[in-house]
């Protein structure tokens, strides 16, 4: 049974900000009217993938790593009379699942529009079906597939000998799956319209899936020219660079949204020798006519104005490919990636690491009036009580060699202002692992490391105006640490030693003890390498990703 939610005097809305009067609620019964107490009732939006719990199925049986913790919107489960309510629920389109675990369920769609609390329908639980599937590979698949349903909490390993899946337990309903590898490089494709009914036992047609590698992107309609111009009269770098993570920036002067398919599906890169570039599609919207794509380009040749990559698109027939671990590889050094162009929220792990570690970030009072347009599509707005935490692993220390990076713009200014930090694990001196803040006066920006228990820092020689975007970035090397504010370096000062590791999570917005240090301001794409990057690196970075840049650009 599919069912859509609805209410007689008003729209369903909310916020996850902690609005506990904002609601969803509903009783279950089984089909015969007894009460379906004990049921478990899970909300996910209808774009949710359980990646996480992919992850760490992955983990247990194929050894490829572990999410910290799953991501969950919503868990509650119905009372002794059928009953369930779920506070705080934000704008959006949703899947409602009440299952009780003993092959009974049922599946409610939801558009959650308005201001008001709603009380759904009373549901009766159906017999749940499954779902068989076999996906076939043109080579053997370097990467575990997993196959996940949109909107719901289920996730199914692929065997990797014959290609089959089961998925389980599903209540009466039309679903959507994606089959693929989670962020390794691989390709994807979406299976719609897979009908349940109770009871039902479904077999899918053969997915084929083929290998990113073996594409030939000559049955890809259309291309165009990615130059990327280091000379002097471009970036102006003189030291070749490799894996850099190119941000390419798509819009309706530059490229025709309309004959791309959506959500940038055919979307490909190969470099100059027709290698085939790993990408990360950052946002894709094709109605404003804008995309932010991360590629990793193997090299990037110094004082260059000839180089290029070369950009596809128009294949109907492409499958999705997924690369964000691969672009922001640990093998390169980074330890976490935050793009922050999630739909502000307070979610557990709403803000998504794509560096690989799953070192996600939790909003702290933050709420979709917290995203703005930022330097890379969105970012958000730190309004002084707002926050964003991430959890403590010992991915995010590194003992001579570091690199904190983000773009920032002040709302205030004021003297400590953390922007990003690792604290200590007391509030005491040295306050704390590494952190970049404003400085005594509140006129600077201050980079600090903690060596062998003592606070080390260097100071910019930039006074950041209000309202104004800025690339910050500290790098520790063992023996210097350097501050660079928009790719150049501002101070240097000489200090050897090993940080000190205190076990601490990452904050951006706030100092972890108290909310005098607060930041007001925007802030974009902050990164934790355990690399120290050169001046040449950063200054790319800047040229790169600045509002208004001309590298790259695209040519027909």
């Amino acid at each position: 049974m599919l069912l859509s939610c609805a209410q007689k005097d008003g729209d369903l809305a909310g916020s996850e900000i902690g609005n506990p009067t904002v609601a969803v609620s509903g009783t279950a019964l089984y089909p015969d009217g007894s009460v379906a107490g004990g049921a478990r009732v899970t909300l996910r939006r209808t774009d949710y993938l359980a990646e996480d719990k992919g992850f760490k199925l992955l983990s247990s049986t194929a050894s490829v790593g572990l999410a910290k913790i799953s991501v969950s919107l919503a868990n509650v489960f119905t009372d002794s009379k059928g009953y369930f309510r779920i506070d705080s629920v934000d704008a959006g389109a949703y899947r409602i699942e009440i299952n009780d675990d003993q092959n009974q369920g049922v599946l409610i769609d939801c558009a959650v529009k308005g201001k008001k609390d709603t009380a759904l329908p009373t549901e009766s639980l159906r017999a749940t079906g499954t779902v068989h599937g076999v996906v076939k590979w043109d080579s053997p698949p370097t990467s575990p597939y997993l196959a996940l349903v949109y909107g719901l909490e289920r996730v199914a390993l692929v065997d990797g000998s014959n290609g089959h899946f089961t998925m389980n337990d599903l209540p009466p309903g039309n679903y959507t799956f994606k089959v693929g590898c989670l962020g390794r490089g691989c390709l994807s494709k979406d299976v719609e319209n897979i009908h349940v009914t109770a009871g039902s036992d479904t077999t899918l047609d053969t997915v084929s899936i083929a290998s990113f590698v073996a594409e030939d992107y000559s049955k890809w309609g259309k291309s165009a020219k990615v130059e990327i111009n280091t000379s002097a009269s471009g970036a102006d770098v003189a030291e070749d660079l490799y894996d850099f993570p190119l941000l390419v920036r798509l819009d309706a002067s530059n490229f025709d949204f309309s004959q791309a398919e959506g959500r940038g599906r055919d979307i490909r890169f190969a470099g100059s020798a027709g290698q085939h570039l790993h990408y990360d599609i950052e946002r894709w919207d094709s109605l404003e006519r804008k995309a932010e794509i991360w590629v990793r380009v193997d090299t990037v040749h110094a004082s260059n104005a000839t180089q290029s990559l070369t950009l596809y698109w128009g294949n109907p027939l492409a499958a999705f490919y997924t690369g964000g671990t691969q672009v922001f590889a640990a093998s390169e050094g980074f330890r976490g990636v935050w793009h922050l162009g999630e739909e502000g929220s307070s979610t557990p792990n709403g803000f998504r690491d794509a560096s690989g570690h799953g070192n996600h970030g939790t909003g702290q009072g933050i709420s979709p009036v917290s995203s703005h347009t930022s330097v890379a599509g969105q970012g958000l707005n730190f309004d002084g009580t707002t926050a964003v935490t991430v959890n403590p692993d010992s991915s995010l220390h590194s003992k001579d060699s570091l690199t904190l990076e983000f773009w920032v713009n002040f709302a205030a200014l004021g003297p400590f202002k953390r922007i990003v930090s690792k604290a200590y694990f007391t509030p005491a001196t040295p306050w704390s692992e590494y952190d970049i803040e404003t400085n005594s006066t509140g006129t600077m920006l201050a980079f600090s490391v903690a060596l062998g228990g003592s606070l080390s820092s260097v100071r910019s020689t930039t006074k950041p105006v209000l309202g104004t975007w800025y690339h910050v970035a500290g790098t520790y090397d063992g023996e210097i640490l350097r501050m660079y504010v928009n790719g150049v370096e501002e101070a240097v000062t000489v200090k050897s030693g090993v940080i000190t590791d205190y076990g601490r999570g990452l904050t951006f917005g706030k100092y972890e003890y108290d909310d005098v240090s607060n930041f007001r301001g925007k802030l974009d794409e902050v990164r934790v390498s355990g690399k120290t990057r050169s001046a040449a690196w950063l200054k790319l970075s800047y040229e790169n990703q600045r509002t208004g840049s001309a590298i790259p650009s695209i040519k027909p």
